[in-house]
């Protein structure tokens, strides 16, 4: 229950924007499995007027009619893949702009203890997973629902015992296709963990390529590649056998039910109580009945990796940022000085990179730092734009705690030159600019200020 009112939140949420089209994927459905059932009524039709020596006109008439039927079924699968495909990417494109605007809402120490490739994984992979959730499950299982519900409705009217037959073995698999789900979902949250485990080494040590090849660590990094790959095949391997096991139950059962189905018509057919072509329309009907138990199957069996993915998303987005945005002092105007209080900090417990840290730097100073490596220069750098909070004392900007002001506000009156240079994907105007409104006067002022302007 707890699940299901997951799913529904979930749909309820990014689907609310997509309403009008979902309305015109439940008419187009009506209209397939209206054209489903009535094909195979005419056909049938058409068999018991030929066997009884009707008019050639009426016949002719039955096979156009059945020839229509089946061209419109045609177009309107068409017309629902396309709108399908378009509720899914809308839906999935809004879910994955949520997590990516959260994930950068998160706090520094989030993100050193996940690599880029997870992360990449989390945002594309396990959303991925999820677009053919959004764009056909509720509907394809409805109307698959209802479509079994009429066909075995009819076959019922053909003689009831061979739909009670038919509807047995439905039921049958239809639970027992639930019981595989429920075992088969841990199995793939696991295999999801393992692709996003396996991206994440694949962007860590692709980014770090210059070091592994100038050290000669490229044997090591395959060999740890091999690692990854191996335990990634054991537990895509364990999930993808708990799933084929819908495949496997299903056929299995809904073949027996054919059989039984086939064997009480040829049964009332010698008796006289089915005429061939109700023989034939049960045929036709149980082809009709295997294919949405099929379509049903598949649902389930994509929704084992649907829940893996919107547990994984849920917990990520579940994740609160340990800093908090302050309540909004306003920096003074102009140059501001610097100042640390008592200021200590450290990325473990007790594992102190800073200690008792108090100076004051007056505004346009210039201060250098120097020390050995790993003795807390850059960790200094990082409490100025809130990256970090102090564990003990306060740091300054212009006389204001840096807890007291809007995170966004901080970082507006801070530049900061990291060790590391990114050129993003885009223009050099963006790159030069950070994505900021700069003025063409401005950006040509700086560059010729430190000599790039040639």
């Amino acid at each position: 229950m707890q699940t299901l009112k997951r799913y529904i939140r979930l749909l309820a949420h990014y689907l609310r924007p997509e309403w009008s089209r979902m309305v015109m994927l439940l008419l187009v459905l009506a209209g397939t499995i209206a054209a489903q059932v009535l094909a195979p009524l005419v056909t049938a039709r058409f068999i018991n007027r030929a066997t009884t020596g009707h008019p050639l006109r009426e016949l002719i008439l039955l096979s156009l009619l059945t020839m229509g039927i089946a061209l419109f079924g045609q177009l309107l699968a068409v017309v629902e893949t396309y709108v399908a495909e378009n509720v899914s990417w809308a839906a999935t494109n809004e879910m994955r702009a949520d997590l990516l605007a959260h994930l950068l809402r998160l706090d520094a120490s989030f993100h050193n203890a996940h690599t880029p490739g997870e992360l990449i994984e989390r945002v594309d992979g396990d959303i991925g997973t999820l677009a053919r959730f959004f764009s056909r499950f509720v509907v394809y299982v409805l109307g698959n629902g209802v479509l079994m519900l009429s066909v075995l409705l009819l076959l019922f009217a053909v003689d009831w015992r061979v739909g009670l037959g038919l509807g047995l073995f439905v039921v049958i698999t239809l639970v027992v296709m639930l019981r595989i789900r429920l075992a088969a979902t841990p199995a793939w949250v696991a295999a999801r963990q393992g692709t996003a485990e396996f991206y994440g080494f694949l962007g860590e040590y692709l980014a770090g390529l210059e070091d592994i090849r100038s050290s000669g660590a490229t044997a090591f990094v395959l060999r740890r590649c091999a690692e990854m790959m191996r335990r990634w095949l054991t537990v895509t391997y364990n999930a993808e056998i708990k799933g084929y096991a819908l495949v496997a139950t299903s056929q299995t059962l809904f073949g027996a039910g054919i059989a039984v189905a086939f064997f009480l018509s040829a049964l009332l057919y010698r008796d006289g109580t089915l005429t061939i072509g109700a023989v034939y329309l049960i045929f036709q009907y149980t082809e009709v009945l295997r294919q949405p138990t099929e379509q049903i199957r598949n649902e389930v069996q994509d929704l084992q990796q649907a829940d893996a993915s919107m547990g994984r998303v849920e917990a990520l987005l579940r994740l609160k940022p340990r800093l908090v945005d302050g309540p909004g002092a306003v920096l003074p105007d102009g140059p501001l000085s610097v100042e640390l209080d008592h200021v200590s900090f450290s990325y473990a417990p007790q594992a102190p990179v800073l200690d008792d840290i108090t100076f004051r730097l007056e505004p346009g100073r210039v201060l250098g730092i120097v020390g050995r490596t790993g003795s807390g220069k850059t960790t200094l750098t990082r409490l100025l734009p809130r990256f970090y909070d102090p564990t003990e004392g306060v740091v300054r900007l212009g006389g204001v705690d840096l807890r007291e002001t809007k995170l966004a506000d901080l970082r507006a009156r801070i530049g900061l030159v990291t060790q590391e240079v990114h050129l993003f994907n885009a223009s050099l105007r963006d790159n030069l600019t950070l994505f900021d409104a700069v003025p063409d006067e401005q950006i040509s002022a700086v560059l010729a200020t430190i000599g790039l302007d040639g």
